[in-house]
């Protein structure tokens, strides 16, 4: 059951946009900090907080018994911070580093890039109950392909000589069940907080993607100012054979034997393929 926090909203608009691992979150990033009213800076580790900031606080309230027992204090006469406390502090803590080292003026919208939103996405929810969160997808087998060549260009061609394709788009197909199936009935449920939005609808400069992303965080947004972002982030202006490979959404159909894909593709993909309006094999 996702906790309800009593505090007060901020008079801040905070978001946060997240997807698997080459499924475009950059380039999402980089198409929201375009817009004058919000700030998105490059990827941040607020997962790593989600994971220490508690863990910190617990042992603190392990010291803290363990030195009162040394004096024969009852453990009741010890302040311990309990799971809604430090959640609370959590919560304050990010959004405050959201608003530091702004570098634009007179804002209301502040958002983060974060990839490991998506394997503690009901943990996210639970902490930022008034937050919006902006999810990027893309067709898997165009991810393996991604992934692919991202790993052939940081670790080396040894690396392609010790793994194979399969697995890596096999390893792709199971992140895509395990965090879309979730997160899409998370959608559905909770409307007014998450969104998801398609790769391929953004790499075509489709206007109206970008309008229902900017009605969605509430940003006053005209249309010269959606065709100026649009301009701003076609993705030839980043393609560069690198980290912006080639942004082609049907790559797979051409480089991932068929055969294979009938083989391997579990039921779960091919029914999430069809939620999201890719075309089946």
């Amino acid at each position: 059951m996702l906790m309800e926090y009593k505090e007060e909203r901020n008079k801040e608009n905070y978001f946060f946009c997240f997807g698997l691992p080459k499924s475009g979150t950059t380039f999402l990033q980089l198409i929201l900090d375009s817009h004058p009213q919000i700030h998105c800076p490059p990827e941040v580790s607020f997962t790593y907080l989600m994971d220490a900031f508690p863990k910190m606080l617990k042992e603190f309230n392990r010291m803290s018994l363990e030195f009162n027992s040394h004096k024969g204090l009852p453990e009741e006469k010890v302040s311990i911070l309990d799971n809604h406390f430090i959640s609370k502090e959590l919560r304050n803590l990010i959004l405050k580093i959201l608003k530091n080292k702004n570098p634009k003026k007179n804002l209301l919208y502040y958002g983060a890039k974060d990839n490991g939103i998506s394997n503690n996405f009901l943990f996210w929810l639970s902490i930022f109950r008034y937050e919006k969160f902006v999810g990027i997808v893309r067709d898997p087998r165009q991810v393996s392909i991604s992934v692919w060549y991202h790993n052939l260009r940081i670790a080396g061609k040894e690396w392609g000589k010790n793994n194979n394709f399969k697995d890596v788009l096999l390893s792709e197909f199971k992140q895509f069940n395990k965090n879309l199936t979730l997160i899409s009935e998370l959608s559905r449920t909770y409307p007014d907080n998450i969104m998801l939005v398609k790769y391929e609808d953004l790499t075509n400069g489709n206007t109206s993607a970008l309008k229902k992303i900017f009605s969605f965080l509430g940003v006053p947004t005209s249309q010269i100012m959606i065709e100026k972002i649009n301009k701003k982030n076609k993705f030839s202006n980043f393609k560069d054979g690198k980290f912006f490979r080639n942004g082609d959404a049907d790559e797979w159909k051409t480089k991932i034997d068929k055969q294979l894909l009938k083989e391997i593709t579990p039921h779960a993909t091919k029914e999430l393929l069809d939620y999201f309006n890719y075309p089946q094999i």
